[in-house]
């Protein structure tokens, strides 16, 4: 052991701090055995699968919140948004994939699915698995019940299209309206839109990738190598400040 240190550290200092960042070899060394071990690591206890599903989210801004101020329209979104998320999350919609995959809700919320990007455009219904098909599948059947349960809980009220109606008559016969006139109208359409009790009726939903899911490790193996390398130079370092110098202390005195 002594022997693998001294060759490991050669270098013309006496010093063995100076030895220790001068010594290319121990860190050669130190990365490519934690390199290894974490090779081994990965190939005998891989990380699962994830694969991903991705639905388009329009919440139609421009139709739902044409007449708005930005302040007002941000309000929305987000309001609309945590909607989405409590229906992507909800006990109807998992039980439909639980049903599904013979897993219970707990260990889908809480082990197997996670939601990326909860925002207009792209959302990304994640699932893991150790088996990858069954990663795909979970994600597929995430992604299908949550847009079948927003269709079911879209909410048509007639005291929203029939303050939206009278705002659009309005306006059309107003070519110049009063700005206080227009208040009144959007104060009625706004006070309708946040008494729909479900999901706003202009959300759009559609799934963009439900076949053929990409799929992959969670953790990649070049994370591994690279974690593995970094664990293995600090080791091999703390070995030859604390514990080679009382090895060769011991050593000499046992002589």
């Amino acid at each position: 052991m002594q022997r693998l240190f001294d060759f490991l550290l050669s270098s013309d200092s006496p010093d063995t701090l100076t030895r220790l960042l001068t010594a290319w070899r121990l860190w050669l060394f130190g990365a490519v055995a934690g390199a290894v071990l974490a090779a081994i690591v990965y190939a005998l206890a891989p990380p699962p699968f994830q694969a991903r599903a991705t639905v388009l989210v329009d919440q139609n801004i421009e139709d739902a919140w044409t007449y708005f101020p930005d302040r007002q329209l941000f309000y929305y979104i987000e309001r609309e948004t945590r909607k989405l998320e409590e229906v992507a999350w909800g006990d109807d919609t998992l039980q439909v994939v639980a049903d599904e995959a013979g897993i219970s809700i707990s260990q889908l919320r809480h082990n197997s699915l996670y939601l990326e990007q909860p925002r207009e455009a792209g959302w990304h219904f994640w699932a893991e698995d150790v088996d990858a098909q069954r990663a795909a599948e979970l994600a597929s059947m995430w992604a299908r019940a949550f847009v079948d349960e927003v269709q079911n809980n879209l909410a048509v009220s007639e005291e929203l299209e029939t303050a939206r109606q009278e705002l659009e008559d309005f306006l059309l016969a107003n070519p110049r309206p009063d700005e206080r006139d227009v208040n009144v109208f959007t104060e009625q359409l706004g006070a309708a839109l946040e008494a729909v009790p479900g999901i706003s009726p202009y959300v759009q939903l559609q799934i963009t990738q439900e076949a053929e899911l990409p799929t992959g490790r969670t953790i990649s193996q070049g994370s591994y190598l690279f974690v593995g390398s970094l664990v293995g130079i600090l080791s091999v370092a703390l070995l030859a400040l604390f514990v080679a110098p009382r090895f060769h202390t011991e050593t000499q005195d046992d002589r």
